[in-house]
């Protein structure tokens, strides 16, 4: 009889290694870490953007402050040269028939003097562009020289 001996292949088992309970240890206190939050968005301006915006402003109500001077200091002067305009003599008003130029008108109305100097007046005083008049206009018509 004989005996053959096998061999076996080697191979190890894992070991589980238990931890062993130890005397508790102080806990040191770990600085608080602030939790990342979103970044805001901050506006930043240049030299020039601080410029623009405050100097838009600033230039838009020194325009209107002017635009408001304009108006009051310039109608009470306008009104003034136009009340200038208008000659203090005495006049007639007169409605233009249909049919009716404004030489005849003048001549109606000129008592005595010369028809044409009538006419540069009525122009004048009406404030006319020509000659050319509308049937149902109130004229004036200058009395005197």
């Amino acid at each position: 009889m004989s005996i053959h001996v096998l061999h076996a292949p080697s191979f190890t088992l894992p070991v589980r290694r238990t931890r062993r309970a130890s005397a508790p240890t102080p806990k040191t206190p770990t600085p608080k870490t602030p939790t990342p939050k979103t970044p805001t968005p901050t506006l930043r301006l240049t030299r020039r953007g601080r410029l623009v915006l405050l100097g838009l402003p600033v230039l838009l109500a020194t325009a209107a402050l002017l635009a408001l001077v304009a108006v009051f200091t310039t109608a009470p002067a306008a009104a003034e040269q136009g009340v200038r305009a208008v000659p203090s003599t005495p006049a007639l008003q007169v409605t233009v028939q249909p049919g009716e130029s404004l030489w005849q008108v003048a001549a109606a109305n000129a008592h005595g003097r010369d028809t044409r100097d009538v006419v540069a007046q009525i122009v004048v005083v009406n404030g006319l562009d020509g000659d050319r008049i509308d049937a149902g206009r109130k004229l004036y018509v200058p009395l005197g020289s």
